[in-house]
């Protein structure tokens, strides 16, 4: 199963163990928190894609999306790249995500919203959704994989 590709603006992260996070019609200055969800884990590659001009997508170590936190890294998306994607040479620990909005004053509003077992969630016009790769590409999961996970 390869992660779909959608003509709505979204912020995706897929983890280091092939699972991905998608963040669609994310709304300007609301910080997504993933760090408190069951399926977190290092960060292999962040995508965005269909974003305006007059915002850009920004990746945070920090919980609260602030980048000066502890002096924690975040990763910004070029002004005017509304489609884009970057892949960390090691996994990188990735805990909020938000969409910046240029020429307008940072105030976030936080959101810690995990999808639960069903694997979606719907806040608003907002959703969140994450799909586990099945498929036999390189680093994906094997589909005919069958031994038991060491505990």
């Amino acid at each position: 199963m390869s992660t779909p590709l959608l003509s709505i603006p979204y912020m995706r992260i897929k983890f280091a163990e092939a699972s991905v996070l998608t963040y669609t019609n994310p709304k300007p200055w609301q910080c997504m928190k993933i760090s408190d969800c069951s399926y977190w884990h290092l960060t292999k590659t962040i995508y965005w894609n269909n974003i305006s001009s007059k915002y850009y997508a920004v990746f945070y170590e920090s919980d609260s999306c602030d980048p000066n936190e502890d002096d924690e890294f975040y990763f910004v998306s070029d002004r005017g790249d509304s489609v884009g994607d970057y892949t960390f040479r090691k996994g990188r620990v990735l805990r909020s995500m938000a969409l910046g909005q240029y020429k307008d004053e940072e105030e976030f509003t936080h959101v810690n919203n995990c999808p639960s077992d069903t694997e979606n969630a719907v806040l608003n016009e907002t959703s969140i959704s994450v799909t586990w790769g099945s498929d036999d590409r390189p680093n994906s999961l094997m589909s005919n994989w069958t031994d038991a996970l060491p505990c």
